[in-house]
């Protein structure tokens, strides 16, 4: 089996609902995987990040890459704001209250994630399998309950299909 190079981000979106430490105690549930794992964030979180790593022992296998999340692709955040400002997003939703209904930036984020990948790529961190992993998968214990359970290196697995994106 070949290992994942785990790509991963963390900003702060302005969310009302779960705090940047609320976010790091998802990652740390997930921490432990003995993955590569790059992550994409901000000067001020990359400390507190790498601590969760280093509790693990995975600090040697943990690259934090700092960049303002605006400077991505300015060009698209700014056609995102324009759509949010011209278009009433909560209409016709099933939930109105969601933030992908009432935030462009956080909306700007999921548009990222590829650019995340690609980054990771091109700067030739990554091996030749890499995955996405939300870094606030499971949002604390809701499906996975057992941290342990994080304790190993995730794999390629064999049905993987090389003649596509899995």
């Amino acid at each position: 089996m070949e290992e994942l190079t785990i790509v991963t981000a963390f900003y702060n979106v302005g969310r009302t609902t779960r705090s940047n430490e609320q976010y790091l105690s998802y990652f740390d549930f997930w921490a432990g995987l003995k993955n590569k794992v790059i992550i994409y964030t901000t000067d001020d979180m990359k400390e507190s990040i790498l601590e969760i790593r280093k509790k693990h022992n995975l600090e040697d296998k943990t690259i934090i890459i700092t960049k303002d999340l605006k400077e991505f692709d300015e060009q698209s955040l700014e056609k995102i704001k324009d759509t949010f400002n011209k278009y009433d997003q909560t209409l016709n939703r099933k939930n109105p209250r969601n933030i992908e209904c009432n935030n462009p930036l956080y909306c700007y984020l999921m548009y990222l994630k590829p650019f995340f990948v690609v980054d990771a790529i091109e700067r030739n961190l990554t091996g030749e399998n890499v995955m996405w992993l939300d870094f606030g998968f499971n949002h604390g214990d809701e499906f996975f309950t057992n941290r342990t359970q994080f304790n190993f290196l995730l794999e390629k697995q064999e049905i993987i299909n090389e003649e596509k994106i899995n």
